[in-house]
């Protein structure tokens, strides 16, 4: 019965989308499901989100068996006349550290986020964004110790 759904903020699903009813699926805003980078399930109101979700629901309801990657947390904006752009973690916690660039002269300012053994967990731009775009994908990605001292400089 539908009495079965439990909805506290939001609806839970599991790694398929499918919810505790056997055969009803869930996807986008109205979600709780599994973080990318937490592990545990969340919920993460973002169009590429609900896009994905949508997608993976629909496979496994037309009888295809698609796990869903998870949540994945990237957002951008203009503000006060700089774009700023975040993906993944934006501050580090505990196990992780984070590296700073700033270049004053073109008020562009980078931050990323790594695990304690090199992996990146989020990267934040302040000016010059695309860093953020390029580097999203490769969030979890362990990098060699000084990749920063060799990163291409996009601005």
């Amino acid at each position: 019965s539908t009495m079965d759904l439990q909805v506290e903020k939001g609806i839970a699903v599991d790694e398929y989308l499918q919810t505790v009813l056997p055969d009803v699926y869930a996807a986008g805003d109205i979600t709780l499901a599994r973080g990318y980078l937490s592990g545990i399930q969340e919920q993460k109101a973002i169009w590429i989100n609900a896009v994905r979700q949508g997608r993976t629901a629909g496979y496994n309801m037309a009888g295809e068996t698609v796990r869903y990657e998870g949540l994945q947390t990237m957002n951008s904006i203009r503000l006060f006349g700089l774009n700023i752009a975040t993906a993944g973690i934006t501050a580090a916690t505990d196990g992780m550290y984070e590296e700073v660039l700033v270049d004053d002269g073109k008020q562009n300012y980078l931050k990323y986020v790594f695990s304690n053994n090199n992996a990146l967990m989020g990267v934040s731009a302040i000016g010059d964004i695309r860093v953020v775009g390029l580097l999203k994908h490769k969030i979890g990605t362990k990098f060699c110790q000084g990749f920063l001292g060799n990163a291409p400089k996009i601005y």
